[in-house]
């Protein structure tokens, strides 16, 4: 008879009290581990707020709130300042082109396919016959135009070949032309070189990379690059007496009545 006891079901009491037990302590080491998690968690922090005093070790030192930053006054950018003392740049050289005898020089960076330069020629020719400066031509035949380091190579040929008077021979009827818009330009520059007394042999050899001709325009794109001349035209009044300077940034009109910036208020400004 003992043996068909385990068999039989256990009391239900019993069970329920077993299982309610077990829950119970189930909940008991749920919460004791969320405890212990907890206290760890604010023992590590409150190791990162502590600082030593001492440089080193490993704790990580509490940061500062910064100061509020103090108000700064915007300064103005200082206005560009160029002295003629400053490079042979803002004097005649020996590989300079000019014309009239002003008491001003004005320095022009030009391109012979730019068309704000073929206006602005017409501004300086005047000032020249007026006696205002003395006219100081220098290249700088821009990378897109695809032909005016050949013109520029030209028109200095026509300088160490025929002086400043076929240089400006040279110059003029270039931009009183249209060579640039012909299907082959250098032809028609040369066409023009051959008009102002050059010779094909002559023009062939100011054309080579390396001729005296590619030397120059080579030196006067460093020198406009060199004084942030980086368009054309790109110019600088000098006052020879006095040593000031004054940019032309593009093609400023002769005059403007309406009082915008022009060339004879930049004279007069350099003048003193």
């Amino acid at each position: 008879m003992n043996d068909h006891k385990k068999d039989t079901p256990e009391n239900p009491l019993e069970t329920m009290n077993v299982r309610k037990a077990g829950t119970l302590f189930i909940v008991l080491v749920i919460f004791s581990i969320i405890f212990i998690s907890g206290m760890l968690y604010a023992s590590n922090g409150a190791k990162v707020n502590l600082h030593k005093n001492t440089d080193g070790g490993d704790t990580v030192k509490q940061p500062e709130t910064p100061p509020a930053p103090a108000p700064t006054e915007v300064q103005p950018e200082p206005e560009e300042v160029l002295s003629a003392s400053d490079s042979d740049v803002f004097s005649v050289r020996d590989n300079d082109a000019t014309r009239g005898d002003g008491d001003i020089l004005l320095i022009e960076y030009s391109d012979f396919e730019c068309g704000f330069c073929q206006r602005f020629h017409s501004v300086v020719k005047a000032l020249v016959d007026d006696g205002s400066v003395t006219w100081v031509y220098r290249h700088l035949p821009l990378s897109f135009h695809e032909t005016a380091d050949e013109a520029a190579k030209l028109a200095d040929c026509a300088r160490i070949h025929g002086g400043d008077d076929l240089f400006w021979t040279f110059t003029d009827s270039v931009f009183a032309s249209d060579s640039v818009n012909t299907p082959d330009p250098v032809a028609a520059y040369r066409k023009l070189g051959l008009s102002a007394g050059l010779t094909d042999s002559q023009m062939d050899a100011c054309l080579e990379s390396g001729s005296p001709s590619s030397q120059v325009v080579s030196q006067h794109g460093a020198d406009a690059q060199a004084y942030g001349v980086n368009g054309t035209p790109g110019s600088f009044l000098v006052n020879t007496k006095t040593g000031a300077v004054e940019r032309i940034p593009g093609a400023f009109p002769l005059e403007d009545p309406t009082g915008g910036p022009n060339v004879r208020d930049l004279i007069s400004k350099v003048r003193g």
